[in-house]
C-alpha cells in the first residue's frame, strides 16, 4: 500500500485545530445535511458511532471516535449506525477502512459519509500553481489528492455494502483574498499533511499575487450503503425485465 498521508501530521493539525477552536464550517455543514438524510429513513438506530476529528452539535447524541490511522479499531458488529465526517479523504487505505467499518455494522446497518471530492477548490488550486509557477520556476506538490464521485461509488460496491447510493453538493464561497480561504483551510485541520514531504516555505511574491478575491467551488460527496441483510430489496436478474424499452420510448 502506497502511504500517501503522514497519520501523525493528520493528527497534529486536527489537534491544533481542535485546540484553537478552530471553524470547522465544512464539518457542520455536511453533519447538517447527513443529519436531514437520517430523519428521512424511517429508523431509531441505539447505537451510532461518528468518525470523525471534529463532533459537531448535530451529532453530539453519538458515540464519538477520533482515527487518524487506517486501522480503525472497531468491534465487529457492534453498531448500526456509522458516520464518517471529513474523515475518509486522509485515510491511506480507504478501501480497507471501508471494510472494516461494514464489518463493525450489525446486518442491516448503515454507513453514511462525507468527504470533501476531486473539484475542491479547483479554481484555487490552478490560481496557486501558476502563481507559484511564475514565482519560482516550478509549483510544489501543496495539495492532496483527493476521491471523484464515480471513484467513491466504486470503492462503496467494493467494500461489500449493498445498495449504495452517492451524490455530491457544491458550495461556492465568496472571499476577499486567496489568503483568508488559506487560512479557513487550516482553521479547520486540512493542511497539509502528506508522507514524507516538508512543503518549502511560500515566497512574498507568490503571496502577493494571492491578495485578490476568489470565489471558491467546495464539493462535498455524501454516500450511504447498507451491510448485507436478507431482507433487503435485491436488484433484479439480468434480462429478467418483462417491457421492452422500445415500447416504453413509443
Amino acid at each position: 500500500m502506497t502511504q500517501i498521508f503522514d497519520p501523525k501530521k493528520v493528527k497534529q493539525q486536527a489537534e491544533r485545530a481542535q485546540r484553537l477552536r478552530g471553524d470547522f464550517f465544512l464539518h457542520t455543514h455536511a453533519a447538517a445535511t447527513i443529519q436531514e438524510r437520517l430523519l428521512d429513513i424511517k429508523r431509531d438506530f441505539e447505537r451510532p458511532l461518528l468518525l470523525s476529528a471534529y463532533q459537531p452539535d448535530d451529532l453530539k447524541h453519538m458515540e464519538w471516535k477520533q482515527v487518524y490511522d487506517d486501522i480503525l479499531g472497531l468491534e465487529e458488529a457492534r453498531y448500526d449506525l456509522i458516520i464518517s465526517l471529513m474523515h475518509l479523504h486522509k485515510i491511506n487505505d480507504v478501501p480497507g477502512a471501508m471494510v472494516q467499518i461494514r464489518r463493525a455494522l450489525k446486518p442491516d446497518g448503515a454507513f453514511l459519509f462525507a468527504i470533501p471530492g476531486a473539484n475542491t477548490m479547483q479554481d484555487f488550486k490552478t490560481l496557486f500553481m501558476q502563481a507559484e509557477t511564475e514565482s519560482t520556476g516550478g509549483a510544489a506538490a501543496r495539495f492532496h489528492p483527493m476521491i471523484g464521485l464515480q471513484q467513491m461509488a466504486g470503492l462503496m460496491q467494493r467494500a461489500g455494502f449493498a445498495l449504495p447510493v452517492v451524490d455530491e453538493e457544491t458550495l461556492t464561497l465568496s472571499y476577499s483574498s486567496a489568503l483568508s480561504l488559506l487560512r479557513d483551510i487550516r482553521s479547520m485541520g486540512e493542511g497539509h499533511a502528506l508522507y514524507g514531504y516538508r512543503p518549502r516555505p511560500i515566497a512574498r511574491k507568490v503571496m502577493r499575487m494571492l491578495e485578490s478575491p476568489i470565489d471558491c467551488p467546495l464539493q462535498i460527496i455524501y454516500g450511504i450503503g447498507w451491510s448485507p441483510h436478507s431482507s433487503q430489496q435485491k436488484p433484479l436478474q439480468r434480462g429478467s425485465g418483462k417491457t421492452s424499452l422500445t415500447d416504453v420510448l413509443s
